[in-house]
């Protein structure tokens, strides 16, 4: 959980820049282990940014949001996004609280709240929706983020808009939580 040795951190981002010339799409998942300590993951967003990529982040448990500043579509989950605003995220007025809070301290033009059983919210300049979730038997939430934000990145390599790839994300999730493991 240590942040990376400066060497680390240099070849990694070395090698990130090799990478970006092949890629449509970034998509940071932070679990807070040390790979993405502020100044790798800030420059991560900016190489992208400048190389004309979005930026899609799902961030790690914290009240501090800075390092994913500029970043495209943050997704935090009800818990993350509740720290973030400092109160509970219960209903989808609170998702939208806290999701335009996101928007506009960071300068994203979308955050996609992930709300567990009750769906998702999506918030960008122009679409402020609760994604409904198809009830399920759910057995094991691991790796729900992950299928989120992988679904959603392709979907928007892909060229589809943020509500249909929050759509998207919001199905393939609900799959994802149906099986163990």
């Amino acid at each position: 959980v240590d942040p990376l040795p400066d060497d680390v951190a240099r070849e990694v981002l070395r090698r990130y820049r090799e990478a970006l010339d092949q890629a449509d799409i970034v998509c940071l998942q932070d679990y807070d282990k040390g790979m993405l300590p502020p100044a790798v993951c800030k420059e991560m967003i900016r190489l992208a940014a400048a190389a004309g990529l979005k930026v899609l982040v799902a961030p790690m448990h914290s009240r501090d949001y800075s390092k994913y500043a500029g970043a495209t579509l943050l997704i935090p989950n009800r818990f993350d996004a509740s720290q973030t605003l400092g109160s509970d995220v219960c209903t989808a007025a609170d998702a939208e609280k806290a999701a335009e809070h996101l928007a506009r301290g960071l300068s994203l033009q979308a955050v996609l709240v992930t709300l567990d059983k009750e769906g998702a919210y999506l918030f960008t300049q122009d679409v402020r929706e609760t994604i409904p979730a198809r009830q399920r038997s759910v057995y094991d939430v691991t790796g729900a983020s992950d299928v989120v934000l992988a679904t959603i990145g392709v979907s928007l390599a892909a060229d589809t808009d943020y509500l249909t790839a929050a759509h998207l994300a919001n199905l393939a999730a609900g799959i994802e939580v149906e099986k163990f493991g």
